[in-house]
């Protein structure tokens, strides 16, 4: 956000920074501009999210639940198209993220990059790392390219931290996730992805 050579592991760069101070002179962002966070869903209690998540009905969660947890009735792991309900986060990354891009700006714990923009909770793993499968069932949500979910329109940011898990079989669906990317991408959607940070 702003960096001013602190050192912590390695030292930084004063200057090498997103500029976000400067950026939140002109705007501290809007709930009508919505960010999707895929991840490991993110702690829904959690205060520096107060007021600022999309509708329940929109929230997608992918994954099955943490092992030694109670299995749902059915299980999507192995890719198949379910909605575990709440996107709650049993591992903890998927909420240190969206606490780094959003988090409430009320001097309280720490501010986002984007503090007044809307948090769509997207659980694809339990863990950090993802399958292919699971992100492009949620790409496809989202993109909804008959247009007849109106629902993620508002979604103008993606963002994904994770670790996509390479086989044989989701190699071959790498062409189907680039795809998704740049018709979302067409539709004014950026994403971001970063993994092996």
């Amino acid at each position: 956000i702003q960096e001013y050579g602190q050192a912590t592991s390695v030292t930084g760069i004063c200057g090498v920074d997103i500029d976000a101070i400067r950026g939140w002179q002109r705007s501290l962002g809007s709930p009508e501009v919505w960010l999707a966070v895929f991840d490991s869903g993110i702690e829904l209690a959690n205060p520096e999210f107060d007021g600022r998540l999309a509708p329940s009905p929109a929230w997608i969660s992918l994954s099955c639940p943490q092992p030694g947890s109670p299995a749902p009735s059915t299980c999507c792991c192995n890719g198949g198209n379910c909605n575990y309900g709440d996107p709650d986060d049993v591992h903890g990354h998927g909420t240190w993220v969206a606490a780094t891009a959003m988090a409430n700006h009320d001097g309280q714990g720490v501010m986002g990059v984007d503090p007044g923009c809307t948090l769509l909770p997207v659980r694809i793993s339990a863990m950090d790392d993802g399958k292919h499968a699971r992100v492009i069932i949620a790409l496809e949500t989202i993109d909804d390219a008959n247009g007849a979910n109106e629902t993620y329109e508002k979604v103008k940011v993606i963002n994904m931290s994770l670790q996509l898990i390479e086989t044989t079989a989701e190699t071959e669906q790498s062409a189907a996730l680039l795809a998704l990317l740049e018709s979302l991408r067409e539709e004014g959607v950026t994403t971001v992805v970063i993994s092996g940070n």
